[in-house]
């Protein structure tokens, strides 16, 4: 814990502020989400979050499961509870996020028969339960975590279950690897090597995103789109599709979608998950497409407020003449006038509220 901290914030005297911001976990923090700990007693509240309350909708969303995905499953479950039980004397299965990990793996299998390799890079593993799953199913998995408290979750967690295949990169280092790990391994990059760096020493082959990419902050969704676009493209020849079992919650979906199109990215919805493609030419029409849905809807809410404010001035005006009918004293009348002088109520900016 101690050696991460003083890494981070070396590489902070390194790192210019809008990198800094673009990498900071803003949306924990909007929110009010603890994302440091200082104290590895603390890291019992990470094993099994993000899903918590979700594992019958996931189990119905998995629907029929095969007989190895029972296998990976108990195994998942078995090592989970050593593991909290062990380490911090509270048992826990992981039902939560290894039942959503199942269904995740499940389109990265779907996502990867398009792809040259098994080489995939993980944004945001969460409580880790995919990175594991892919790295059993023979994936060499490299993952960026930008906050403190998963990322050292992350790494007791993975060395509990692959002791002799998980490795952290040397913390201190701000450069990146020059070669993707070995199928079966998980390598995890610090934040602050992987925002330091716009070069790439080897491609990957998929990149997965699940339940964060509304999270990120608009620039460093950008770098993301960038490095693994324009950049990925130009040196590789390729660009990994980008594969997300949900956007998250922060921003609005149509907006992320919107930026992904800006930046050149397609997207298909496939079930519960997205598959973005580095494809400028379908992107640029799907982002017409968004203008378009756009400027419709701000048109829509245009006539609605419209409509709201003449209901409201009607409300206001049949009130008005229920008042006179009951003879009110004429001081108040008065007094009244002195209000409504400079502006009839029904024009107030606060009408539609006073009404309410």
């Amino acid at each position: 814990m101690t050696a991460y901290d003083l890494a981070e914030r070396e590489a902070l005297t390194r790192l210019p502020n809008r990198a800094i911001q673009a990498f900071g976990a803003a949306t924990f923090a909007s929110v009010g989400y603890p994302f440091r700990v200082h104290d590895q007693r603390e890291l019992w509240r990470y094993i099994d979050v993000m899903h918590e309350g979700y594992m019958d909708r996931n189990l119905k969303s998995l629907g029929a499961v095969s007989g190895e995905e029972v296998r990976l499953a108990t195994w998942l479950a078995d090592r989970t509870f050593e593991y909290s039980n062990s380490l911090f004397q509270r048992p826990f299965t992981g039902g939560y996020c290894a039942s959503r990990a199942l269904l995740q793996i499940r389109g990265i299998e779907t996502a990867s028969k398009e792809c040259p390799g098994k080489s995939v890079l993980e944004l945001g593993p969460g409580s880790g339960f995919l990175s594991l799953l892919m790295a059993k199913s023979g994936y060499a998995v490299d993952t960026v975590e930008v906050a403190q408290a998963l990322a050292l979750h992350q790494s007791l967690f993975f060395h509990h279950f692959l002791p002799n295949s998980s490795h952290v990169l040397h913390q201190s280092n701000n450069r990146p690897p020059d070669s993707p790990p070995a199928e079966g391994w998980i390598r995890q990059i610090p934040w602050w090597t992987y925002a330091d760096n716009s070069d790439l020493s080897y491609g990957y082959d998929l990149v997965t995103v699940n339940h964060a990419l509304a999270e990120f902050h608009p620039a460093s969704l950008v770098y993301l789109l960038h490095r693994f676009g324009q950049t990925h493209s130009a040196k590789f020849k390729y660009s990994p599709p980008i594969i997300a079992e949900g956007l998250g919650g922060g921003r609005t979906h149509s907006a992320v979608l919107q930026q992904m199109h800006e930046c050149g990215w397609s997207s298909q919805a496939k079930g519960p998950f997205y598959l973005f493609k580095f494809d400028p030419v379908l992107a640029s029409q799907q982002f017409a497409d968004d203008v378009r849905q756009q400027q419709y809807q701000k048109s829509l809410r245009r006539k609605v407020k419209r409509t709201i404010y003449l209901t409201v001035v009607e409300r206001r005006k049949k009130h008005n003449t229920a008042t006179d009918t009951n003879q009110e004293d004429h001081s108040l009348q008065q007094l009244r006038q002195v209000f409504d002088r400079h502006i009839p109520n029904e024009q107030h900016p606060d009408a539609f509220y006073l009404m309410i």
